[in-house]
């Protein structure tokens, strides 16, 4: 079994090594990848916020809140703060939801269309925001790399 760790290093690792092949075709902005390294080390453990035991549901709200005072530090960058507010809203509207309807873990989360979907608000944000579709690239492969270490990629 996986450890939070494992998550955040491997997706990280599979997003670097993407990036260095795929890198002279992306257009790259300070912005993109400021608000790309936030989403790769979300997307790289929130599969798990289905299970009450997990780190990224344990530390959802602390989370946020580390998200949201960093936006002060972003004044020069005022995207990069509405996509870190963005994402932090829709990250404690996902808490919430799944607190609510309480799936069993890995069915929902666990899935090739929930990465889709997560990547997809991204994408959705990041562009009306800066745009850029980078950070929801980022997040797709970040996302897709738990399914593969926990060996639920459907």
């Amino acid at each position: 079994m996986s450890t939070y760790q494992d998550h955040l290093l491997f997706g990280s690792v599979l997003v670097l090594i993407f990036s260095y092949f795929m890198g002279p075709f992306l257009a790259y902005s300070l912005e993109a990848v400021l608000v790309s390294a936030a989403f790769i080390l979300l997307a790289s453990i929130f599969p798990d916020i289905d299970h009450k035991g997990s780190v990224v549901h344990k530390r959802m709200k602390s989370l946020v809140v580390l998200l949201l005072a960093a936006v002060p530090i972003t004044i020069g960058y005022p995207n990069v703060a509405v996509m870190i507010a963005g994402g932090s809203l829709t990250a404690v509207g996902a808490y919430y939801t799944f607190g609510l309807i309480k799936p069993k873990h890995r069915k929902v989360t666990h899935t090739f269309r929930f990465a889709v979907l997560f990547s997809t608000i991204v994408g959705v944000f990041s562009l009306v925001v800066f745009g850029s579709f980078l950070p929801a690239i980022f997040t797709f492969i970040a996302y897709l790399s738990h399914l593969v270490l926990d060996g639920t990629f459907q």
